[in-house]
């Protein structure tokens, strides 16, 4: 078992050690979470590691069989662990395996059956204390988080961190040890298991005061609704900053269908004042509600501005939420404070992969973030100011 920070190898590794298996005649399988990764990936690296080592190679993307000198790497998918039953093996892989389940383990356990000196090797980054946690703590190689390695008869468990990779720059490390907050970091990293479902933001990190509100800022709102009708709740956050201290002025959360939204945007910044940038996500069909909401006579003194997101909202959300570990957001004290805290408890990596999590005002808040450190943005609120 490799367990490892994201860059640390873990994947290449991989590859060699099944090259080298099918090298010595071994029929091997590669799992990863999705063909997408397999194609992507896994026989990109496969091919690489090949190259290395002066070794001939095919791929046939039609079997998903990678060829190392005649003899076939099977890759597969564990979206569907039922299809894996078939298979006759000396060996298996299991690529970044905190995506699988325990049941695709166990089911490619049953398909070792054709040597007696068969093995399986699991390659992964941890998260929380999950069924790959609970196989090395039943064979008690939990020393392997204070000594970097552990053994017993049946297993070995590696761990390396990203920051003890020879093969990244450290501009791309320490660009990482900022962005993330210090679970993540010690997640994603480190390699240490980290418990909790909140385990990106912190309620706790905020300071909640009484202040004076702003008169300039970015008020951005996460539009849950097409023109047609309402689909979940739409969240305005008006997010200023002052010297290197981010301001929560206000969040509101409601459910309305389009023209009742409109009104209610055209109000709140009618209140905020035209030194508050209006913010949108520029997205889907969200592009007409913005083309309107420009159209509006009663906000032309107004700067109305869009963002095309390009990461996943959790990508998005860590630079904020790594300001706000070192203490410097301040929440003014009102009502919704405990409806957005409730959000920021529960904001974690598998609520979102589920789509069991609420983050309305938390995607609210990334987007007057990101808008906020627009360069124009900044020159036009320092104007205002």
């Amino acid at each position: 078992m490799f367990i490892g920070g994201i860059g640390s190898g873990k994947s290449v590794a991989l590859c060699y050690s099944a090259i080298l298996n099918a090298l010595n005649g071994k029929r091997v399988a590669i799992l990863s979470c999705s063909y997408r990764n397999l194609k992507d990936v896994i026989a990109i690296a496969l091919a690489e590691c090949c190259e290395n080592i002066d070794v001939s190679y095919d791929f046939n993307k039609a079997d998903m069989i990678f060829y190392v000198e005649g003899t076939g790497i099977l890759l597969r998918s564990s979206e569907n662990p039922n299809f894996l039953r078939g298979l006759s093996i000396d060996g298996f892989y299991l690529d970044e395996a905190r995506e699988m389940t325990r049941e695709t383990f166990d089911i490619m356990l049953g398909r070792i059956r054709k040597s007696s000196d068969s093995f399986w090797c699991i390659s992964t980054t941890s998260r929380g204390k999950n069924w790959i946690y609970e196989l090395f703590l039943s064979e008690n190689l939990t020393e392997v988080f204070t000594t970097g390695s552990a053994s017993n008869e049946y297993m070995t468990v590696v761990l390396q961190t990203t920051l003890s990779s020879p093969f990244l720059p450290i501009e791309y490390i320490n660009d990482l040890m900022k962005m993330y907050t210090t679970n993540f970091r010690n997640q994603e990293l480190l390699g240490q298991i980290v418990d909790g479902t909140g385990s990106i933001i912190n309620s706790k990190w905020f300071k909640i005061e009484e202040f004076k509100k702003p008169t300039g800022g970015v008020r951005f709102w996460d539009l849950a609704v097409t023109t047609k009708k309402t689909s979940d709740y739409s969240s305005g956050c008006f997010l200023a900053k002052n010297n290197d201290k981010y301001y929560i002025q206000d969040i509101l959360k409601v459910k309305l269908e389009y023209p009742e939204l409109k009104k209610l945007i055209i109000a709140t910044a009618l209140e905020d004042g035209p030194g508050v940038v209006i913010g949108f996500e520029d997205a889907g069909q969200q592009m007409a509600i913005i083309s309107d909401i420009r159209a509006c006579t009663e906000l032309s003194k107004y700067v109305i501005k869009s963002m095309r997101p390009t990461k996943d909202k959790i990508t998005r959300a860590y630079p904020w939420a790594s300001q706000c570990e070192l203490g410097n957001f301040i929440i003014q004290r009102a009502p919704w404070n405990r409806d957005f805290f409730d959000e920021c408890n529960t904001f974690s990596t598998e609520s979102v992969l589920k789509g069991t999590s609420h983050d309305d005002m938390i995607d609210s808040v990334t987007g007057a973030y990101t808008i906020r450190s627009d360069e124009s943005v900044l020159m036009f609120t320092k104007m205002r100011l």
